[in-house]
């Protein structure tokens, strides 16, 4: 997490986004006690179905769509980012 606040901070977007997919992927690995890189975002997020909650999956899904969005030229404001940071944060305490 400190790689994303560090990336936040010095408003490196695109640094951002990679570090905060990163994360994200990584802890639901963890979560499903998957080995790392070895599935897709897909197979992850069905696997995922199926020992969450709707309501984290959607939260998961969010945090996902906003880094495709900025990978295709999508501007996000230094308020949304710091808000994904802060909604990346909520999200791997709920999968830890």
């Amino acid at each position: 997490m400190l790689e994303v606040k560090a990336a936040l901070d010095s408003g490196e977007k695109d640094l951002f986004f990679i570090k905060t997919e990163k994360i994200l992927r990584a802890a639901i690995e963890n979560f499903l006690s998957t080995e790392e890189n070895k599935l897709s975002r897909n197979e992850l997020l069905v696997q995922l179905s199926e020992k969450t909650n709707p309501e984290l999956q959607s939260e998961i899904r969010n945090i996902f769509e906003q880094c495709d969005q900025s990978r295709y030229g999508f501007e996000n404001s230094d308020a949304s980012l710091e808000e994904l940071y802060e909604n990346l944060q909520k999200t791997v305490q709920k999968l830890h």
